[in-house]
C-alpha cells in the first residue's frame, strides 16, 4: 500500500491503536521470530501461549485477546508429540497440522494438497495466530537458513498463505556450552542460526536463553509495533516442561512450601506452638531451619502472597 504524507500532517494523524494477541510480544499481524537453544523449552512455551490466546487469558502477567490458533508441526514426529502431550497431561485447545518439510515459495506449492487443505481450514476457522515449528523446515527454495535471498520469499509466502494473521516462526540458536564455573554464556540477539535478515525483516523478535538449570530469560529483542523491555523476563520451567511461571512466583512458592514444612515440624516438636507469640514461634523455626529471623519473615510473606493468590484465583 502506497501512502504519501506531509510530515506535520503525519505527526498529527490519529492512527488506529495496534491490536495485540498478547501485549506486547505478539501483534495481531506480522512476523514473530522466536528463537533459543535446542531443548530449552521454546515449543512448550509456544503451546502454552497458543492455549492462552485460544482462551483469551493472561500469560505470565501479559494480557491476551481471544483468537483462533493453528500450529504447523514439522519439527517433532507425530508419535513423539502425542506421547509428550499425553505424558505431561497437556490439553491443546488449538488446531494442529502435522506435515513434512515443504518449500513455501516453490512454483507448485500453491497447487499442493498441503497448501489447499490448510488454506481451507484457515478460511473456515479464521486463524489469527499461526505457529510454525520450526523455521528450518520451510525455508524458501530449499535454501539453507544462511541464505539471505530466502528470507523475504519465506516470510512473504506465509503472509499470502495466511493473510491478515500473525505468523510465529520457532527457530534454533547455535549450540552453547556451559562455562567451567557452571554459568551460561551471555546471550545476544544474534545467537540464532542463519542469516541476520531473519531478524531484520521480522516484526517482533523474541529470544529465550538459559541462565541456570531452572532459570530462563525471555527477551523482547526487537519490536516494530510497541514498547521494548528494559530487562528480560525471568521464567521458571520444571524439568518435565509442564510448569511455566515467572521466576519470582516460583521462588515464592518454593519459600512458602519450605516455610510450611518448618512450621509443621515445629508443631510436632512443640505441642503448644500455635499458642506462642509470633516472636517465640520465629525463634523456634530459626533454630530448626538455621535461617535468620529476617529471612524467615520474608519467607512467611511468601506464604501470605500464595494464600492471597489462591483466594483471588
Amino acid at each position: 500500500m502506497l501512502e504519501i504524507y506531509n510530515g506535520m500532517d503525519f505527526v498529527k494523524a490519529d492512527l488506529p491503536i495496534i491490536p495485540w494477541l498478547i501485549h506486547p510480544i505478539i501483534p495481531s499481524t506480522g512476523i514473530v521470530l522466536f528463537h533459543g537453544s535446542p531443548g530449552i523449552g521454546k515449543s512448550t512455551i509456544a503451546w502454552q501461549l497458543a492455549n492462552n490466546v485460544e482462551q483469551g487469558s493472561a500469560l505470565l502477567g501479559m494480557m491476551s485477546n481471544k483468537a483462533r490458533v493453528l500450529l504447523l508441526s514439522l519439527d517433532m514426529p507425530k508419535y513423539g508429540l502425542h506421547a509428550r502431550w499425553k505424558e505431561s497431561k497437556f490439553e491443546p485447545l488449538f488446531d494442529l497440522v502435522i506435515t513434512e518439510n515443504f518449500d513455501p515459495a516453490g512454483a507448485a506449492f500453491q497447487h499442493s494438497k498441503v497448501f489447499k487443505e490448510v488454506r481451507e481450514w484457515h478460511d473456515k476457522n479464521n486463524y489469527q495466530l499461526v505457529i510454525v515449528d520450526s523455521l528450518a523446515h520451510v525455508v524458501a527454495f530449499g535454501k539453507s537458513v544462511n541464505a539471505d535471498e530466502a528470507v523475504g520469499p519465506t516470510y512473504d509466502s506465509f503472509k499470502q498463505w495466511f493473510p491478515h494473521t500473525c505468523i510465529m516462526f520457532i527457530h534454533h540458536d547455535r549450540k552453547k556450552k556451559m562455562k567451567d564455573d557452571g554459568t551460561w554464556p551471555e546471550p545476544t540477539d544474534e545467537d540464532f542460526i542463519g542469516s541476520q535478515q531473519w531478524k531484520a525483516q521480522c516484526t517482533t523478535q523474541l529470544h529465550l536463553s538459559r541462565a541456570s538449570n531452572t532459570l530462563l530469560r525471555l527477551d523482547l529483542a526487537k519490536t516494530q509495533v510497541g514498547p521494548t523491555w528494559n530487562e528480560p523476563m525471568e521464567l521458571y520451567m520444571n524439568e518435565q516442561g509442564t510448569a511455566l511461571m515467572e521466576y519470582n512466583e516460583h521462588q515464592q512458592k518454593e519459600e512458602a512450601n519450605q516455610y510450611k514444612e518448618w512450621v509443621l515440624k515445629a508443631r510436632v516438636e512443640n505441642p503448644e506452638f500455635d499458642k506462642m507469640s509470633k516472636k517465640k514461634q520465629m525463634t523456634i523455626i530459626a533454630s530448626l531451619s538455621g535461617k535468620s529471623i529476617p529471612t524467615l519473615y520474608r519467607m512467611r510473606r511468601s506464604v501470605d502472597i500464595q494464600s492471597l493468590s489462591m483466594l483471588i484465583s
